[in-house]
């Protein structure tokens, strides 16, 4: 479950662009005056470690700050309940990331900062420690004592689960509050599709400022998600043809997959699956939120010749919109030669 949130958080913010986008929104107000953003680009590697890579992805940013180098260091937390050490985790990454500089720069006689970033995608609020002073073992009093000699891991949280959607949408790039709304609202397939279909006007500015990329990455996760193939066509044809067009070629491209996939179970097996999956998807996208269960056995009862010359047509570049249940009777009457639009 985690690696699809995993691929659409690092194809998302690999972009320093996108980066800073959120990061501007999130990070106080005068450490975003210091930053010259026109520096931020992406570091190579990661520093979570195999076992806690479940639950944490991350990503390093290099920047300048105040003509200093500095680093941001963002965790994308990504369980259902708040992981209860992260303070410590903060610590250990940014100590892992200085040993490693020093490895490669043994002259190194100063450390340079590195601001930690977590970014918590749950359903629950985050209710753990965001800085490592709440994990001493230590009453009010000793701490206030040891408080100026102790280690304190403190983060800058920026909780998905009480992130106010219109705050993300007038503080962010259009992707950017899109990808965040839609890892927020990835609890069921219902909530997801309705956070896509309540935000059409932020989809028109994604697929037209974004490249396509960006749209395989969406799609993806839409249907990693088990969001509907046709709820989704539905969205591609509200926001115009030249977003139809992008979906088209990632279903195609989604198809593909599948049926490498599939050759695993035997290759016609894989095939037909591939090739079904791919009828509802395009149907979806002609005709919108269709596919109800009289639909479905309608589909269920057509042979694999059928579903292939039907995905054939569909994707002609000169296909016509017909009555779905003309196009389906048509499907099963006998041609010859190519199908035909």
């Amino acid at each position: 479950m985690g690696r699809r949130h995993d691929q659409l958080f690092k194809r998302t913010f690999k972009d320093p662009r996108r980066a800073a986008s959120a990061l501007k929104a999130i990070l106080p107000a005068d450490v975003v005056a210091a930053i010259d953003w026109s520096t931020l680009t992406v570091v190579p590697g990661s520093f979570v470690t195999k076992a806690l890579r479940h639950r944490h992805s991350d990503l390093l940013y290099r920047v300048e700050i105040k003509g200093q180098t500095s680093y941001i260091h963002v965790l994308f937390e990504h369980q259902s309940t708040p992981d209860p050490l992260m303070p410590l985790r903060v610590v250990e990454y940014a100590v892992s990331g200085w040993q490693e500089l020093r490895r490669r720069h043994p002259e190194l006689r100063k450390i340079p900062a590195i601001i930690p970033v977590v970014i918590h995608h749950g359903r629950q609020a985050w209710t753990a420690p965001t800085e490592l002073s709440a994990l001493y073992d230590l009453d009010d009093d000793a701490l206030s004592i040891l408080r100026p000699y102790l280690l304190d891991g403190r983060f800058v949280l920026q909780d998905l689960a009480v992130t106010d959607d219109d705050w993300m949408r007038s503080r962010m790039s259009a992707m950017v509050a899109f990808v965040l709304g839609s890892l927020k609202h990835s609890g069921t397939p219902e909530a997801l599709e309705q956070w896509w279909h309540s935000n059409i006007e932020l989809l028109r500015q994604v697929f037209t400022a974004e490249e396509i990329e960006m749209i395989d990455a969406l799609m993806r996760y839409a249907f990693s998600a088990n969001v509907r193939a046709d709820r989704v066509g539905w969205v591609a044809t509200e926001i115009g043809a030249e977003a139809q067009e992008a979906v088209m070629t990632v279903l195609d491209r989604l198809k593909e997959e599948g049926i490498k996939q599939g050759i695993e179970q035997g290759i016609e097996q894989g095939i037909e699956q591939a090739e079904r999956r791919h009828l509802e998807q395009l149907l979806g996208m002609r005709f919108g939120p269709v596919i109800d269960d009289a639909l479905r056995l309608e589909l269920d009862a057509l042979t694999v010749k059928q579903v292939e010359a039907l995905n054939a047509r569909l994707v002609h570049p000169d296909f016509r919109l017909v009555p779905l249940d003309a196009l389906l009777a048509a499907s099963t009457e006998p041609s010859d030669g190519d199908p035909q639009p």
